[in-house]
Order: C-alpha cells, then structure tokens, then sequence
C-alpha cells in the first residue's frame, strides 16, 4: 500500500517533527524506508554489521547474520545496537528540549529478538537453575500441524540443532538470555525515561511503549513466533500521558489501535479509514464496556516452513475474554481446512484444542459467525 499515510508521516504533515532512530518499520532494503515519514534522515533503521550484534571473538569471527543464540560479554551497554540507538534517542531528546515545534519520536529497540545477546551484568541479575523451564512443553493436543510448524528461526543459528531438538541446559540458557534481553532494555527505556526528565519533557510528552509480537520460549512445543496462539500475539502495552494517573485494564485492545490512539491524545482528527479504535475512553475510565473480540492472522504454505505473501493457507484468530477461535482457510476456495479452540476458563495456557468436542459446537458457530462479521462488528459502543 504505497500511498498508506504512516502514523508518523500523518504527525509530520500535520505539524510535527519526527524522527526515526533504530528499527521502525521492519526488514532491511526498500521496506525498512520511508523517506516521506520523516522530517529528517533515520538513524540505525537497517544493520547488518557483526560489530554491533555480537561482541566476542568466537562470534565476530563467524560468517552470517546467524552465528549463536545467545552471547554474555563483559561489554558496556553501547557494545550492542540498543545501547547505541538509546545513546542516539537521549541526544535526540535534549535537541528536541530546544525545539518550539512539537516532535514525534520513535525509538526502535532490537533485543529481546534473537539473537539473545546482552552485556553479562544483565545476565548477572538472575540465577540461571532458578529461571523455570515451559511448564507446558508440548505442542497442543488436537492442533493441527498448520498451527504448530515451526517458522524455523532459531533453528538458523549456528549452535542450535536443525532439528530443533534442545537439550535441557540449552533451553535453559535460551530462557536465560531473553530475561537478560528483557533486563537489557528495561535499562534502556529508563535512560529514555529520564532524559525526558532531564530535559523537562516529561510533563508534556506522551510516552508509549510496546511490542510488535509476543515469543515462545518452548511453551507449546514452540519457539519464537510466527503462529496465531496467546504468546505470539499478545504483547506489552504501556502508555503515559500528561494528567493522567496510573491505571490497568483487561480490555482487550489491539496494535491497530495505537495510530487513532494517539491521534486522538493530541487532538488530531482520527483519519477515516483506520483499522483501529482509540482506547483513550478506557484510559479515562478503565473499567468500562469495550471490545468483545480482537484479531490476528498468520499464513502458511503448504510445503516449507517459510511462505511468501499471504501463504496457501490463511489462519485467522479471533481472541475473546474466554476463547481463542482459528480457522485456517484454502487462500483461493476459502474453504475451511482446520478449525482450532481454546478455552481459557478451563485451559488458560492452550494445551487443548477443543474445536472438535461436541459441546462447543454451539460456541464455534458463534464465533464463526463473529470472525465473518468482521472487526466492525466488535466495537464498543460510544458513549
């Protein structure tokens, strides 16, 4: 969609100044680019370079983007890209404390992605026989092959089995190193968080944080993402705005959300053909009727772990408070070649697809009828 108008690229042709430093829009080449979305050239959007991924010397001697799964290196926090990217938003910050033009900063942090490298204080945090292994390891009973294949990435790394087959200290150290990732860039964004303060910005800027997809650490059966099940789709979302007291809420929002979100925060007008809802309502008032159901969708070929474009096979999710609902539809025929259910009340980790009991056949007609309705249908009501 060439002519989509990006969030940043609606701030920027309405006022703002907007920045781009790390990874924003995905991948490497043409589709990491946007010229037109920022008011100056991005910073650090595409790397490719070892220095920055790996830091000691078995690795940066290795060949590829792949070489191991994890790393812990007495380095400082700027070793790495985030650590480099975070010392490029604090300077980017104090510059914009000098700006009379309001600014629209997006700061792209990598980890905790594989590779699961991080600086070994942040490995040092945590006791690596104390960090609990999957509690449910196998893949789902009654899901279909479609829902469980493996995306193959960690298996392309250079210490990993092309079987995927992990032993029990391996998996232990996987789990040890996204913990470290995760340590890694809690640092970062508070290095963030205070160079706002620092600067004066905090009281009138609007911080929101999150991520673009959750992960499998060998819950399931599985590893990293690229499926339509609980851990892979839902993520971190946290916002901060001016005047506003702290509040959680368990209505069910989606990233498609964040564009009208924080349009609707600054008072611009919400473009008319979104995808999303602003969720500030709830943020006024977490306790009110919202959404009864949000959607995701991933596709799979039928041969090969990888697919191109929108695969053979679509698998579409719907996500109530209670049910996770999937069917898988031929692309062309749409017909249905596999349904997938499961139950949170009684099944809140998803061992169990229950699509094929009897006794839900009511519930899977219900939620059939939902998913083709489409995401219209599922909007609260405004008050």
């Amino acid at each position: 969609m060439p002519n989509a108008v990006t969030l940043p690229q609606y701030f920027k042709n309405n006022g703002y100044f907007t920045q781009s430093i790390g990874k924003i829009f995905h991948g490497g080449g043409k589709p990491s680019q946007d010229p037109v979305s920022w008011s100056i050239k991005p910073q650090y959007d595409t790397t490719r370079d070892p220095k920055t991924r790996y830091a000691l010397p078995k690795n940066l001697k290795g060949t590829g983007l792949k070489r191991s799964a994890s790393e812990s290196a007495d380095v400082s926090d700027d070793a790495y890209i985030d650590g480099i990217v975070a010392n490029a938003a604090v300077k980017a910050l104090r510059e914009m404390s000098n700006r009379e033009q309001p600014f629209f900063l997006a700061v792209g942090f990598r980890k905790p992605h594989l590779p699961f490298n991080a600086p070994r204080k942040y490995w040092d945090l945590y006791e690596r026989n104390n960090i609990p292994m999957p509690g449910n390891a196998r893949h789902p009973k009654e899901a279909p092959e479609l829902a469980t294949r493996s995306w193959m990435e960690l298996e392309g790394y250079a210490d990993i089995p092309k079987n995927g087959k992990l032993s029990h200290g391996k998996i232990r150290e996987l789990r040890h190193g996204y913990y470290s990732c995760v340590s890694y860039i809690d640092t970062q964004v508070g290095r963030l968080l205070n160079a706002l303060e620092r600067n004066e910005l905090t009281e009138k800027t609007i911080v929101m944080i999150y991520g673009d997809h959750g992960f499998h650490l060998g819950e399931q059966g599985l590893w990293t993402k690229a499926n339509n099940f609980e851990l892979s789709t839902r993520v971190p979302l946290i916002i901060s705005l001016p005047n506003y007291s702290g509040a959680r809420s368990n209505a069910l929002v989606e990233l498609v959300d964040v564009y009208p979100s924080l349009c609707e925060a600054v008072e611009l007008p919400i473009p008319h053909k979104l995808e999303g809802t602003s969720f500030l309502p709830i943020i006024k008032n977490p306790n009110q009727p919202w959404k009864n159901a949000v959607f995701s969708q991933y596709p799979r070929s039928l041969k090969g772990h990888r697919h191109s474009k929108h695969g053979d096979i679509m698998g579409y999710a719907l996500r109530t408070e209670r049910y996770r609902y999937v069917e898988w539809q031929d692309w062309k025929s749409k017909d249905i070649v596999a349904r997938e259910l499961y139950d949170f009340k009684d099944d809140p980790f998803e061992i169990s697809n229950v699509a094929g009991e009897e006794k839900n056949r009511p519930v899977i007609v219900e939620l059939s009828e939902r998913m083709a309705r489409g995401w219209q249908s599922v909007l609260p009501d405004k008050e």
